[in-house]
């Protein structure tokens, strides 16, 4: 998320000349820097974590049951 707000105008620009799509595969990040967003990585922390976290656990969950009935009937 901090990347793509760093990169917002450019998105807005390429998404403009219908060119978005190649700009975020091969754009190179210049200027990004780690030091320069921690507080708003820590901000969307805790923020997000008690919605996030529960549903990343419910997914792992279903993922887990999924591969384990993939794994079963492969077996029989």
């Amino acid at each position: 998320v901090a990347l793509l707000r760093h990169l917002k105008q450019d998105i807005i620009y390429q998404h403009s000349l219908r060119n978005l799509l190649p700009f975020l595969k091969c754009h190179q990040i210049r200027g990004f820097s780690m030091r320069n967003v921690i507080d708003y990585m820590v901000s969307l922390e805790k923020k997000y974590r008690p919605i996030i976290i529960p549903e990343l656990k419910e997914l792992l969950c279903f993922n887990s049951n999924v591969s384990n009935t993939t794994n079963k009937q492969a077996n029989v």
